[in-house]
C-alpha cells in the first residue's frame, strides 16, 4: 500500500489553516476546509460507485476539476486529466484507451455522446457538505496516481502511467522549491491535460497557498491576472512572455507582485530573462527540464538579475539534476561527458506507457542496474552545466505541448493528403503538400475534428515535387531554404 503524500500534504494545510483560501477564479473564493470538505465527498461517492476508479475529469479551469483531482486520489483512484478543447473523438478515445469508468465534468461542460457506458458525475450530483472527511492515507493497490496523454505518432493519444510513487518522489522536492505557502498566490494556466499543471496545482495546493484559476479573459491577456490578482508565483511555459509581450502588457505593473516564476516545458532563452528583468529585477526564476515520462521535471537551476548571463549560450542552461534524480548523456548507448542523448534514472521515472510495450521496451531501459528513460533529446555539457540542444526524431514542442509531426502527417493522410511533409519552422508548424491543390479552410476545417488547435499547421504550401537527398529522403534543408525566400 501507498502512502498518498499529496493528501497528506493537503490535510495538514487543511488542519493548520481551514480558513485561508485554496481556489480562487474571479469573485468566488474556496477556503481549505471546503475543498478538503468537498473533495473527501467526491471521494466516498466515487468509491459507492466502483473501488478504486479511474476517473477521467474533463476540465477547463472551474473549481470541480479540482475538486475531482483530490478527490480521486483520496479515494484511491487513478484520474485521467484531458483538457475540454480537444476534439471530441480524442477525448472519446482517451476514455477508452484508459479504460475509465467515472467520467467527471463540471456543469459549464456539454455531457459527451456516446459514452452511455460510462458513470457521469458532475457537481450538481454530489452533496457539497461543509464537514465531511473521508480520509483514507493508504491507498490503492494499482499505485498509480495519474495517467496523462501526449501526442502519438500513429493519430492515437500515448498514455503515460504515473504512480503515487512518481508522484510523492517529485512533490518533496517542488513544494519545497516552489514555495507557494500562505499568503501567496499562484496562476493556474496550464490545462489539467497538460503535465504542468501538475506542478502549479499540486505546489500550491500542498503548499498552503491560492490557486488563482482564470477565466477566459485572462487566458488571452495572461498579464492582466498577474497584476488583478497580485499573483506571488507563476508557473508556465517560456512562450508565455512572448504572449505577454504581444498584448503590450509585458511592463513593470503588471509584475509588480511577482516574487518567484518556475519555467518548464519549452526551451528558454536570454532574451525571455532580459526581458523579464527589465521590468522587475528581483524576481526569482527557476528554470526546469524534464518529460512528461519522468514527472515534469527533473532538472533545476536558479537564475537571478546578477547570474543569468553566466548560464546563457544558444539558450538558457537546464541546471542539474533534482532529489534522486539521475541525468547521464549517451553517445552509443555509452555515458558522454560532451553530448549525447539525455537519459533520465531515478524514482520520478514512470511505470511506462499504457497498452504499449514496443514503446516500453524502447525507451524504458535498465541501465547501470536503474530503471530509465531514454529521452530523445540530445543534451551537452558546458562548464559542467547541462543544455537542452534538439530532438533526435520528428518531435518538437510548441507552446509547452509536446508535438508528434508524425501525428499531424497521419491525420493529413486519412482526409486525403497522402504527399505531405509537415515542417517546424520559425516556432511555427507548416506543412508542403505534393500534387494537389489546396483549401486552407476546408483542411483546417477537417483537422479540428482529429487534432488539437495548437497542432494545426498555420500554413499549407503546394508542391509539384518534394526534393530528395543523397539518401533519396526528402530534403528538409532544401524545404527551409524555400520558406527562407517566401515573405513572413
Amino acid at each position: 500500500m501507498t502512502n498518498n503524500y499529496a493528501i497528506k500534504l493537503l490535510k495538514e494545510k487543511y488542519i493548520k489553516n481551514p480558513n485561508s483560501i485554496a481556489i480562487k477564479k474571479n469573485n468566488i473564493a474556496i477556503t481549505y476546509e471546503k475543498f478538503w470538505s468537498d473533495c473527501n465527498n467526491f471521494a466516498f461517492q466515487i468509491t459507492k460507485i466502483k473501488k478504486n476508479p479511474i476517473v477521467a475529469i474533463i476540465g477547463n479551469h472551474e473549481y470541480f476539476d479540482y475538486v475531482a483531482i483530490f478527490g480521486t486520489l483520496i479515494s484511491g483512484g487513478t484520474y485521467v486529466p484531458i483538457n475540454n478543447d480537444l476534439p471530441k473523438s480524442k477525448i472519446k478515445k482517451i476514455i477508452k484507451i484508459s479504460k475509465s469508468n467515472i467520467l467527471s465534468i463540471n456543469s459549464t461542460i456539454k455531457n459527451i455522446k456516446g459514452l452511455k457506458s460510462i458513470y457521469t458525475i458532475t457537481e450538481n450530483q454530489i452533496t457539497l457538505n461543509k464537514k465531511f472527511n473521508f480520509f483514507r492515507s493508504n491507498v490503492s493497490k494499482s499505485n498509480l496516481a495519474y495517467i496523462i496523454f501526449t501526442s502519438g505518432s500513429t493519430g492515437e493519444p500515448k498514455g503515460v502511467k504515473i504512480s503515487k510513487n512518481n508522484l510523492n518522489s517529485y512533490l518533496k522536492w517542488l513544494v519545497k522549491k516552489i514555495g507557494a505557502i500562505k499568503g501567496t498566490k499562484t496562476s493556474q494556466f496550464p490545462g489539467i491535460g497538460f503535465d504542468l499543471s501538475v506542478a502549479d496545482i499540486f505546489a500550491t495546493l500542498c503548499g498552503g497557498g491560492t490557486l488563482v484559476l482564470p477565466n477566459k479573459y485572462y487566458k488571452i491577456f495572461p498579464a492582466q491576472l498577474l497584476k488583478n490578482e497580485k499573483i506571488t508565483h507563476l508557473i508556465c511555459v517560456p512562450s508565455l512572455v512572448n504572449v505577454i509581450e504581444n498584448s503590450n502588457h509585458l511592463k513593470s505593473n503588471y509584475f509588480k507582485s511577482i516574487k518567484k516564476i518556475f519555467f518548464c516545458g519549452e526551451t528558454l532563452y536570454e532574451d525571455h530573462l532580459k526581458k523579464i528583468f527589465k521590468i522587475n529585477k528581483n524576481i526569482k526564476i527557476i528554470n526546469a527540464y524534464g518529460p512528461t515520462e519522468a514527472t515534469v521535471s527533473c532538472t533545476s537551476l536558479d537564475l537571478n538579475y546578477k547570474n543569468y548571463k553566466l548560464y546563457a549560450r544558444h539558450s538558457i542552461s537546464i541546471g542539474k539534476q533534482i532529489n534522486n534524480m539521475k541525468i547521464v548523456l549517451l553517445k552509443n548507448m555509452k555515458i558522454s561527458n560532451k553530448e549525447g542523448e539525455i537519459l533520465i534514472s531515478g524514482p520520478q521515472v514512470s511505470l511506462g506507457y499504457l497498452n504499449d510495450k514496443g514503446g516500453n521496451k524502447k525507451k524504458f531501459i535498465n541501465y547501470l542496474g536503474r530503471k530509465s528513460f531514454l529521452t530523445g533529446d540530445i543534451g551537452s555539457y558546458y562548464k559542467g552545466d547541462l543544455y537542452f540542444k534538439n530532438r533526435i526524431d520528428n518531435q518538437i514542442k510548441l507552446g509547452g505541448y509536446r508535438i508528434e509531426l508524425d501525428e499531424i502527417n497521419f491525420s493529413l493522410s486519412k482526409i486525403g493528403y497522402k504527399n505531405n511533409y509537415p515542417i517546424y519552422y520559425k516556432n511555427k508548424i507548416k506543412v508542403f503538400i505534393q500534387g494537389k491543390k489546396i483549401n486552407k479552410d476546408l483542411i483546417v476545417k477537417k483537422l479540428a475534428q482529429r487534432l488539437q488547435k495548437y497542432m494545426i499547421p498555420t500554413e499549407f504550401i503546394s508542391i509539384k515535387k518534394f526534393p530528395l537527398n543523397i539518401n533519396g529522403k526528402i530534403d528538409k534543408k532544401a524545404l527551409e531554404k524555400l520558406l527562407n525566400g517566401k515573405k513572413e
